[in-house]
């Protein structure tokens, strides 16, 4: 099932008792709830969703908390001798944080960097001195905030090359 307060859209797909949602503005996706969503509504600027376990509030002032696990971040020349910063560009507004996380090999998370400040704010993870054949970043927060760019720095046989994506 699947409805929109205009600003948003709320799913759930197939089964899954995951409430997904999409805010329009920001084109970004993210879990809103574990649970299967039956239909949802807004009444007097309060979300509520009808799920498998009875009615569920969600108010519209408020903040949630929300996350992003990127892609494994591979590179695969062989001549490369290994990536050397990440630089994730963000926007955040008042009232709202953002944290970065690293792991490397499908190790652990640790925290990387986070801010609390409005306004614009790069995060540097330093993954020069990491050993790993593979990286994955993981970018969370509460309240309003998106992320701008991500770019990686790397060195193939003794050359910098920069990407974004």
């Amino acid at each position: 099932s699947a409805f929109s307060n205009g600003r948003k859209l709320y799913m759930s797909i197939n089964n899954e008792p995951k409430i997904y949602v999409y805010t329009m503005g920001m084109g970004l996706w993210h879990i809103e709830a574990e649970e299967m969503m039956r239909w949802g509504f807004v009444f007097k600027n309060d979300l509520y969703f009808v799920t498998s376990n009875g009615l569920l509030k969600q108010s519209e002032n408020f903040h949630n908390n929300w996350s992003v696990t990127l892609c494994d971040i591979t590179e695969n020349d062989i001549r490369q001798k290994g990536i050397n910063d990440i630089f994730i560009r963000t926007k955040n507004f008042e009232n709202s944080s953002i944290y970065v996380f690293v792991a490397t090999n499908d190790d652990d998370f640790r925290l990387c960097g986070m801010t609390d400040s409005p306004g614009n704010y790069t995060f540097r993870v330093p993954v020069r001195f990491i050993k790993g054949d593979k990286y994955k970043i993981k970018i969370s927060g509460e309240g309003s905030s998106y992320i701008k760019d991500i770019q990686r720095s790397f060195y193939i046989g003794g050359a910098a090359y920069t990407r974004k994506g």
